[in-house]
């Protein structure tokens, strides 16, 4: 029986998932009225940006990175994710609805919130061109077993800075 891929199965398209929950998350916490709200909120979104963040480190950049050659952009996303994960790991250090807590959730906030705007901009459309669409399900698939994995704690030791530098030159 050949497997037939269906769009959501797009490395791509998944990202852009993720992305939506992760709006529609961070709005959830605006509307949040009491601190356990708050705590009930952030406990379901920190890991998910996290598990992202590994996710794409581990499946997606690379196979970018050897399909369209963009080192520079790659370099880039690495940064902001090493801004999102220490801005997560700030907040997660504060009791929610603290003032250091709301200061560091704005941070992962924006961090994510600039992340996203370039990668849909620029990374996902250079994936598409650059990926074939069946190499993007491949890495789709391979993309939920890393992101699915991560809350299960198997990945934690991955959710740490990474030098830009040094991930291109590791996986380009």
């Amino acid at each position: 029986m050949e497997y037939k891929a269906i769009v959501s199965d797009d490395v791509t398209e998944l990202i852009l998932d993720d992305h939506a929950t992760f709006r529609r998350l961070f709005a959830r916490l605006d509307d949040a009225t009491t601190n356990d709200e708050r705590r009930e909120i952030w406990v379901a979104l920190a890991p998910l940006l996290s598990a992202h963040v590994i996710a794409e480190e581990q499946t997606f950049y690379p196979a970018l990175l050897k399909a369209a050659h963009d080192d520079a952009d790659v370099k880039d996303m690495i940064h902001d994710h090493n801004e999102i994960r220490d801005a997560v790991h700030a907040a997660d250090t504060c009791e929610a609805g603290s003032p250091e807590w709301h200061k560091h959730v704005a941070q992962a906030r924006k961090a994510n919130s600039d992340h996203m705007a370039e990668e849909e901009r620029e990374t996902l459309p250079a994936a598409r061109k650059h990926i074939a669409t069946e190499d993007r399900v491949h890495l789709g698939l391979a993309f939920l077993r890393v992101r699915n994995a991560y809350p299960s704690g198997s990945l934690r030791d991955l959710d740490r800075d990474k030098d830009p530098e040094t991930y291109v030159e590791r996986n380009g």
